[in-house]
């Protein structure tokens, strides 16, 4: 019996091959940009959560300082942090930029639909400032389990 040529093999060997490495690349791509839409989705949510915070906590405050004072407790609450602690409260200072956004856009007939963009954009600068302050997302914070106190009546 005779062998094929080595050559005739080799051609589709390499044909082969070649079509496993475009097809792992191909794979390699998709999961990459899966995890970068996974990512962009999370933001988003997260947002989405942080202002229905600020709302929910603004909705019925007379001023704005009021507002943003009902806004800084609501997002400590939600965090478990102390507002008096310089840490926290830091954070909490540059969350008034995006919470006043909020107030404003909720006490004005319509404003909500025409301050979304400027509400973003707000959001989008804390965002970097908190990045680059505690070099890591803000919306990691939603991650973390805050541990209810019980109460316990004496």
């Amino acid at each position: 019996m005779k062998h094929p040529p080595t050559t005739l093999i080799d051609g589709f060997e390499l044909a082969a091959k070649t079509a496993q490495q475009i097809e792992n690349k191909y794979r390699a791509d998709s999961l990459a940009e899966i995890a970068r839409l996974e990512a962009a989705r999370i933001v988003c949510f997260r947002r989405v959560r942080l202002v229905k915070l600020l709302a929910g906590a603004s909705a019925n405050a007379e001023t704005v300082d009021a507002a943003i004072a009902a806004q800084c407790a609501a997002v400590a609450d939600e965090f478990g942090w102390d507002a008096t602690r310089a840490d926290h409260k830091t954070v909490l200072d540059a969350l008034q930029t995006p919470g006043r956004a909020v107030y404003t856009a909720l006490s004005q007939p319509d404003g909500a639909d025409a301050a979304v963009d400027t509400i973003a954009a707000d959001l989008a600068a804390f965002e970097s400032w908190y990045q680059a302050h505690a070099g890591q997302s803000f919306y990691a914070l939603f991650d973390q389990y805050v541990p209810q106190a019980p109460l316990v009546d004496f």
